[in-house]
């Protein structure tokens, strides 16, 4: 291999590293390297041998830039973007705990899992653990000029922070996932969205106190479950064999979702799910919101309980195939057909509100 040639080779594998700085001087230190073995008397070719295996050379750079933000805790991180990469082969779950700000879950450019936010003078992320990588908001060390001032004699260094981002609270992170065996993921946080597109983790868990959550393209191999209390969730394109989503006063909007078992429940927020393919057993419950349902395939078990909102379900099929059974205290009830002796139960219950099952 000519020296071109492996410099170009370095370069391609290189790409992982954002910054081009870094990438400049690690090639250059190549560069010089070969150079100085030809100044010794050996070809290019043999000179090129010596820098040992590509792929080694990357490697070890992946795992010195790794902990590029290099704090431990209590200490600083300088304000700006920090990027974390790991080995997919070394992390099987990532916990994200603490945080306020948007959380995206994102395809990985590359076969790499890479933790990507932007640190502020107040705030930052401590990213601890190996398997489980634990990802905690704590607080950052204050950067910024100095003044010094000479009093009575003496002299003494006052920080000056930075003011644009001293008092932010918000830590907006970044989580690459690659495609195949992607670890599992759960978020635990008291306020912030979260966002999952185009991924596949082993499990997903996220629990928040007033962020919506988006989902789309996402698939699971585990369990999947959601719970907010003020914030709204929305799913497109969702598969997990099993799947739970609940919230206080948010909204559950879903259109297109694959399961074998799902439980939907709400208390004041409505929920409107269409194209819903869930086998073996469907739940969904709420005290005063609106339930809309539309199965795409027919569900063994299907349980709809509510106070006094309206229940609307729509059931792919003949009405042989359903018994259906509903009741209402005060509400009407409407099912357009004679189900009740097929093999998949339905069951319909509120307290005030109506009751509408049709067939399609």
């Amino acid at each position: 291999m000519t020296k071109a040639e492996f410099l170009d080779k370095l370069c391609e594998g290189l790409r992982f590293q954002s910054d081009a700085d870094e990438i400049q001087k690690t090639v250059n230190f190549y560069s010089e390297a070969i150079d100085d073995r030809m100044e010794e008397g050996m070809t290019e070719e043999e000179a090129v041998a010596a820098m040992g295996s590509i792929d080694d050379i990357v490697g070890e750079l992946k795992s010195t830039w790794r902990g590029e933000d290099g704090a431990a805790a209590g200490e600083s991180v300088r304000p700006g973007k920090v990027k974390r990469v790991f080995s997919p082969g070394d992390v099987t779950r990532i916990d994200v705990l603490d945080t306020s700000g948007h959380i995206s879950v994102l395809p990985s450019p590359d076969s790499d899992i890479h933790i990507e936010y932007t640190a502020t003078e107040m705030w930052r992320y401590d990213i601890t653990g190996e398997g489980t990588l634990t990802v905690r908001r704590v607080k950052n060390g204050q950067w910024g000029k100095s003044l010094t001032l000479i009093l009575c004699g003496k002299e003494f260094t006052v920080p000056i922070p930075n003011f644009n981002g001293a008092f932010s609270n918000e830590l907006n992170l970044k989580l690459l996932l690659p495609a195949g065996a992607a670890p599992s993921v759960s978020v635990n946080s008291a306020s912030g969205d979260v966002e999952c597109r185009n991924i596949s983790p082993a499990e997903l868990f996220v629990k928040l106190a007033s962020g919506d959550v988006t989902l789309a393209n996402t698939e699971t191999a585990g369990k999947l479950s959601v719970i907010t209390v003020s914030g709204s969730v929305d799913f497109t394109d969702v598969s997990a064999p099993e799947i739970g989503v609940s919230t206080v006063s948010g909204e559950i909007d879903i259109e297109g979702l694959n399961t074998a078992a799902l439980s939907l429940k709400t208390v004041s927020g409505d929920t409107d799910a269409e194209n819903i393919a869930a086998t073996k057993r469907l739940t969904a419950g709420s005290v005063s919101g609106e339930i809309t349902l539309d199965l795409s395939v027919p569900c063994e078990r299907v349980g709809v309980d509510s106070v006094s909102g309206d229940v609307e379900l729509e059931l792919p099929g003949s009405d042989s195939l359903y018994t259906v059974v509903t009741r209402t205290n005060s509400g009407d009830a409407s099912v357009s057909g004679q189900a009740f002796e097929g093999p998949n139960m339905v069951r319909v219950k509120t307290m005030s509100g109506d009751i509408s099952v049709d067939f399609h």
